[in-house]
């Protein structure tokens, strides 16, 4: 069995598309994968806990209704 590759903060960025703040704020409310320290200066993230963070999104998103009040959320 191979090893669960370890992603680096741009290859989360890219999959994502959040910022370095709003992936570190989501980890420090629970709501992200919590990343491996790699050394003392270097952390990464399994690449099955963020598919599977991303597949939960999507089925939230599904779930949700969909905005019939023109997009400008006033």
């Amino acid at each position: 069995m191979l090893a669960d590759q370890i992603l680096r903060f741009p290859d989360i960025k890219a999959a994502t598309g959040l910022s370095r703040t709003t992936i570190w704020r989501l980890v420090r409310s629970g709501n992200f994968p919590v990343p491996l320290k790699i050394t003392h200066h270097a952390v990464g993230w399994r690449r099955s806990e963020v598919v599977e963070w991303l597949s939960t999104r999507k089925s939230i998103m599904n779930s949700q209704p969909s905005r019939t009040d023109g997009g400008d959320g006033v």
